[in-house]
């Protein structure tokens, strides 16, 4: 709890997926990430005060239901582009309350 006025609060808008019967879709996404740095550093590394960047992803059904799916994207940011120059996002997707993870396949 010492430290945790040196991260940063993230706030993300995901404009994406469409319901279907088709659980094996695939579906374009686009992610708004806006970060808030609680220490913005000072001159001449001071940061902006709400640093946004955009992510391009897609989001795969590997199975009939649709509730196991991986998720990959690529991340830029928009300002203060100096932060990185992309991130790369890839993970697995389990919804469990519509099926175990070996059903369905």
């Amino acid at each position: 709890m010492e430290d945790s006025d040196q991260g940063r609060a993230e706030f993300a808008s995901v404009v994406h997926y469409v319901h279907t019967d088709y659980g094996r879709a695939v579906f374009p996404a686009l992610e708004i990430v806006a970060e808030v740095p609680f220490e913005r550093g000072e001159e001449p590394d001071r940061v902006d005060a709400v640093q946004f960047s955009v992510v391009p992803q897609a989001r795969i059904g590997l199975n009939k239901r649709g509730n196991i799916a991986l998720n990959a994207g690529v991340g830029w940011p928009i300002n203060d582009d100096d932060r990185y120059d992309w991130q790369a996002y890839l993970y697995l997707i389990w919804d469990f309350a519509d099926g175990g993870f070996f059903e369905g396949w």
